[in-house]
């Protein structure tokens, strides 16, 4: 029983300091903590089996559920991104913006044969929720029929491209043009209703270059395959962060200088607690999901041991205040697409809201 009561010990101290590490390194660019940082893949996992532990010592009346529970305090503020607990709020459609964020994997995805195409499928899922703004990522030209959107900016090169459609008038475009790599970042400058203006970015963060097949297959293989397999992954894991590094820099870098309002829609290739998500987000930024939606909010659906979120929603959060949030559940593409309703908020709200925020 003692040998027993070690190994469960030694087991919850080992999950509370990997969790408390996985909060903390998610503030620090991957390039000065090589490896490290792919560490927060494993978040969701960690925080599920810090809450069993803390819970079966409190039970127990026994202290050692602090260890578990100062692993949580440390990331308090993201312990929402894992599993929200929001589901939205009532509103009227006026003063709202609906807005789908879909990677849609060029419409080539097989999926169940159901006489429709992936492009059909994907039209009628989003027209579902008839959104006034669609960012597409992994976007094939040519492919679908978004004829119901007047106005749209598509990334000017590439096969995998960006794309923004609105209901509303495009102003201005901007295209970041990501170096040495096929993943971008494009915006529409967008005229709502009433003439508000506001930035909208479609994103698609630097790819990983690992096929679900490669994560699906783990548990079938010997340990000396996975060990080796779990050698490469880890190894293009992390060359992958690195270079989304900079990317999210100089995406921040553009959203900093947006003389509108932001909201970046699009395919992170990341999770929540990571630096890429973090940088994103700043300040000033507000995840839709974790304000309005419920549950683990999975959208990587390609890989099935684990439910990975990598798709997102952020918003100004003096302009917007997340209502809904949803998923669009199909077979046409590798991700689950997403949808938020965001209400807009009263020019006079905002500006006191800034004024505040601008007090010593």
């Amino acid at each position: 029983m003692l040998i027993i009561n070690w190994v469960i010990k030694t087991v919850n101290l080992l999950c509370a300091l990997a969790l408390a590490a996985v909060f903390l390194c998610s503030h620090f660019p991957p390039e000065s903590l090589p490896y490290i940082s792919v560490a927060g893949l494993l978040a969701p996992f960690l925080i599920i089996v810090n809450v069993l532990f803390a819970l079966f010592w409190v039970i127990r009346l026994k202290p050692f559920a602090l260890y578990s529970i100062l692993a949580l305090v440390v990331g308090w503020s993201q312990l929402g991104y894992a599993f929200a607990l929001g589901g939205g709020e009532k509103v009227s459609q006026a003063d709202t913006l609906r807005i789908v964020s879909y990677n849609v994997h060029a419409f080539s995805y097989k999926s169940k044969e159901t006489g429709e195409s992936p492009a059909e499928k994907i039209v009628r899922e989003v027209a579902r929720y008839a959104p006034d703004v669609v960012c597409f990522q992994e976007y094939a030209r040519g492919k679908c029929d978004m004829s119901a959107y007047r106005y749209s900016y598509v990334q000017p090169h590439g096969w995998y491209c960006d794309a923004v459609f609105s209901k509303y008038p495009i102003v201005g475009t901007g295209n970041l043009d990501f170096p040495r790599t096929q993943n971008n970042a494009v915006y529409a400058d967008i005229r709502l209703p009433g003439g508000r203006m506001v930035r909208v970015y479609s994103v698609h963060l630097q790819s990983l270059g690992i096929s679900a097949d490669e994560v699906n297959e783990l548990t079938s293989l010997s340990s000396d395959q996975l060990k080796d397999r779990a050698k490469g992954l880890l190894g293009r894991l992390n060359t992958g962060f690195v270079r989304q590094q900079s990317q999210v820099e100089a995406l921040r870098a553009s959203i900093d200088a947006s003389p509108y309002p932001c909201i970046v829609a699009g395919d992170f290739n990341n999770t929540p607690f990571s630096y890429a998500f973090l940088t994103i987000a700043g300040d000033d930024l507000t995840d839709a999901f974790s304000q309005a939606g419920f549950g683990f909010g999975r959208t990587f659906r390609a890989i099935k041991l684990y439910p990975l979120r990598i798709d997102f929603i952020l918003a100004d959060e003096q302009t917007f205040r997340p209502a809904k949030f949803s998923t669009l559940r199909s077979d046409a593409s590798d991700h689950n697409g997403i949808t938020a309703l965001l209400t807009l908020v009263s020019a006079d709200q905002e500006d006191k809201t800034a004024s505040e925020d601008d007090k010593p």
